[in-house]
């Protein structure tokens, strides 16, 4: 609170903690109360995203830093294979960048933007500029996978990331990254991340 910063004036340790919402302004009354601490010699540290606020100072800049923030936590558990409270069961998490192919960016990007829509293989096709045939062919050589495999997969990477940022419901989140119902979402998911939406968005401590 505002009568509080006085007390930085006399302290020779500050400690910035972390905000729910580290997006919000900073108070103007903090960053000057904070970068007057600094310049009058006192430690400044920081909890997790208070980082974040120790840069709008200034006080970092030309500095090394780095903060946890949880987009990240959930890419380190999906790099390690594993969720960050472990279940009975070891999910296989997606990375955004786990395939790729050179030949076929421009329709990879263009799966990922219209993935949430009602999309089919003609569409793919259509947008590849080539004829289903040559497009299941290119799929199969250059991805081992087919087109229809493929969105399957660019619709839970969306549906991964609604659940690791929102609160949204289940139901909510099928329909957003279209699958169109929670049944749907609930048996791809499955299939593809070894657990449920709800157990996937409880080990990554995302939102409820």
């Amino acid at each position: 609170m505002p009568h509080r910063l006085g007390r930085l004036v006399e302290a020779d340790t500050v400690i910035v903690p972390g905000r729910a919402d580290p997006s919000l302004p900073l108070d103007p009354g903090a960053v000057r109360a904070l970068y007057d601490a600094a310049q009058r010699g006192a430690r400044i540290a920081s909890i997790c995203v208070g980082a974040l606020d120790l840069a709008v100072t200034g006080l970092l800049d030309g500095l090394r830093a780095t903060t946890r923030w949880r987009a990240v936590a959930a890419a380190a558990a999906r790099g390690a294979v594993v969720p960050l409270t472990r279940d009975a069961d070891q999910a296989q998490y997606i990375r955004d960048d786990e395939l790729g192919s050179a030949g076929l960016a421009a329709t990879l990007a263009w799966i990922g933007d219209h993935a949430a829509g009602p999309v089919t293989v003609t569409d793919i096709a259509r947008a590849a500029a080539v004829s289903t045939r040559t497009l299941n062919r290119r799929f199969a050589d250059e991805l081992g996978t087919t087109p229809s495999g493929w969105l399957t997969r660019a619709r839970v990477r969306r549906a991964h990331r609604l659940l690791e940022t929102t609160d949204w419901s289940v139901d909510r989140v099928a329909d957003a990254s279209g699958f169109g119902s929670a049944a749907n979402l609930r048996a791809r998911f499955g299939s593809l991340v070894g657990t449920s939406p709800t157990r996937y968005r409880t080990a990554l401590g995302a939102p409820r």
